[in-house]
């Protein structure tokens, strides 16, 4: 056997680890003398990656998903590429969706500890063909889809079974609150009618007195918001998780109040106010990462008033 006969076998030996999954080496990793093999209908992945979804079937309670994992540049397929948002640690990630339901089928082993460490270079021309074993979803047909690659809709399922009680009927919760367009001295503006102001520029920590600060902040605000003709304002007040539920509501409010009352001296008369305080319970980002640490950044993000034109 070559030396990149072998690095294909290892290949094949990670990527079992990394899914649970039965492997066949495939292409130049098995006969090195062999050329490059297409592999048709396959969807872009990183670094001219393509993986291809062969076939989908129920058995013994669970859904097989046959995949083949191929190289197409000129470069190498690495951990570090294959790195995303869920699996930083570096790996494609599958999953089964059903288009009907919702429902959505993970990964029931080795997703969460692969050994990305073991994930050998993948060549160009080098191919592998494994099985993902996954929860059920239900469904005749499944969407297949991945961390790293474009998603693979409409995948007829062979068998018929119920879904598997691991199959999730509704997606994590995401922020449907999307980030500003564009953000000057600490104001997020969205479309001409949302502002956010940073409460990290307008408040000192614990505190609801403006900072000197502010004054460029709220000028951002009043530029947007009063030149449109509506005249009723929303002003709402957002911390963090940190410290008391209590106490993150009665801050909230009284910098809302703040808010409200140097935007009703710089717009001037003819407006209307609706001033509120929530505290930490409308947060519009996650305060901790997948793997339990805290993160800054989106604490930094909860921390907000939001003004909206609302009449």
């Amino acid at each position: 056997m070559t030396g990149r006969a072998r690095r294909g076998v290892a290949v094949a030996a990670a990527l079992a680890g990394l899914f649970g999954a039965d492997v066949a080496v495939t292409g130049p990793a098995a006969r090195a003398l062999d050329p490059p093999r297409a592999i048709a209908d396959g969807v872009p992945g990183p670094a001219g990656a393509v993986v291809r979804v062969d076939r989908v079937r129920r058995r013994e309670g669970a859904l097989q998903v046959t995949l083949t994992l191929a190289v197409r540049g000129d470069g190498g397929l690495t951990p570090g590429l294959l790195r995303s948002y869920r699996r930083p640690e570096g790996t494609f990630g599958v999953a089964a969706l059903d288009p009907a339901t919702g429902r959505r089928g993970e990964l029931r082993e080795g997703a969460r500890n692969c050994p990305c460490s073991r994930l050998f270079l993948v060549h160009p021309g080098e191919a592998a063909t494994f099985v993902a074993v996954l929860d059920d979803p239900g469904g005749a047909t499944v969407d297949v889809v991945f961390d790293t690659f474009q998603p693979v809709t409409g995948v007829p399922v062979e068998g018929d079974g119920a879904p598997s009680p691991g199959a999730t009927s509704t997606l994590a919760a995401r922020a449907l609150t999307p980030l500003p367009r564009r953000r000057d001295a600490g104001a997020g503006v969205t479309g001409t009618d949302r502002v956010d102001l940073d409460t990290d520029v307008l408040f000192a920590f614990g505190s609801a007195t403006l900072s000197p600060k502010a004054a460029r902040s709220i000028a951002v605000a009043v530029r947007v918001l009063g030149a449109q003709p509506r005249r009723r304002l929303s002003v709402t007040g957002h911390t963090d998780g940190i410290g008391t539920p209590a106490a993150n509501l009665d801050l909230s409010r009284r910098r809302a109040q703040a808010v409200r009352a140097a935007l009703a001296t710089a717009l001037g008369p003819g407006w209307t106010f609706e001033v509120q305080g929530l505290g930490e319970t409308r947060p519009v980002a996650a305060e901790r990462t997948p793997e339990g640490a805290d993160d800054p950044a989106g604490r930094a993000r909860n921390r907000r008033v939001e003004l909206r034109l609302v009449g």
